[in-house]
């Protein structure tokens, strides 16, 4: 099953179900109470699948799948607006949001037992407005969260600004965003949006939205280097064909 997140306001009836059946795709029944899930993340461990709620007063929402049935964990506040991206530290403890309206990275608690979320325990936005403003003036008017990843031991999070074309990294100190550094800056308009590991444990892939190419860096031991770029579409950036995610297999394959 293939899961799709609709936006309410365009149209969208909540959280839709894709099926293959004899070579083909099928819409199924979804969930209505789950709306404008512009991005999720799953807990394979606890049957548990977490949600945004992309809206000026951003929520996240926990869900348990059991029996075809999507049951409520319940939803807290995402501590910022438009929340685009989640992802689950190791030890399934917390969740980090990045929310994309006002550039707010936030740290979520979940309860030991059930999975369900709790309040957001601490949020860190940037200071100052564009400091590498590019060509697009309304995506880097300010910092604009797009992506917040769990470095592999969970005490580091690393979050990605397109607004302010640079990747932050922040110590995780029990229940508060610590230390945070400058982990790497992009070229002034690049818009990086997502950053995904490589499983080499050496390297990692950074999608840049507005120039539409991807970075290879290296890990530093705080940051990044770059080693290498490519284009991500082979159209010019102007057309519009810029990419929004990034996913990798085992052997490194893209």
């Amino acid at each position: 099953m293939i899961w799709i997140g609709t936006f309410t306001a365009k149209g969208g009836a909540g959280l839709q179900g894709l099926e293959r059946a004899g070579g083909s795709l099928s819409l199924v029944p979804g969930e209505a109470r789950i709306l404008n899930a512009s991005f999720g993340v799953w807990s394979a461990e606890r049957g548990i699948a977490y949600f945004d709620d992309e809206r000026d007063v951003g929520r996240v929402s926990a869900w348990h799948r059991q029996s075809d049935t999507w049951i409520a964990l319940g939803d807290v506040e995402s501590g910022g607006s438009a929340p685009c991206y989640l992802s689950l530290s190791p030890d399934a403890t917390r969740l980090a949001v990045a929310n994309y309206g006002d550039g707010t990275l936030a740290l979520i608690d979940l309860d030991p037992v059930t999975g369900a979320v709790k309040a957001s325990c601490d949020q860190f936005r940037p200071q100052g407005h564009g400091f590498n403003a590019g060509s697009d003036a309304d995506r880097q008017d300010g910092p604009h969260a797009h992506c917040a990843v769990f470095a592999q031991d969970g005490r580091a999070i690393y979050h990605v600004d397109l607004g302010l074309d640079r990747i932050f990294r922040h110590r995780v100190d029990g229940q508060e965003i610590a230390d945070t550094q400058i982990a790497f800056e992009a070229p002034a308009g690049y818009g990086p949006r997502h950053l995904l590991f490589h499983p080499d444990g050496v390297h990692a892939l950074l999608l840049c939205e507005l120039a539409a190419e991807i970075l290879l860096l290296k890990r530093q031991s705080f940051g990044f280097e770059l080693v290498e770029a490519a284009p991500s579409a082979p159209e010019p950036s102007e057309s519009k064909n810029r990419g929004g995610h990034l996913a990798i297999d085992a052997a490194g394959a893209i």
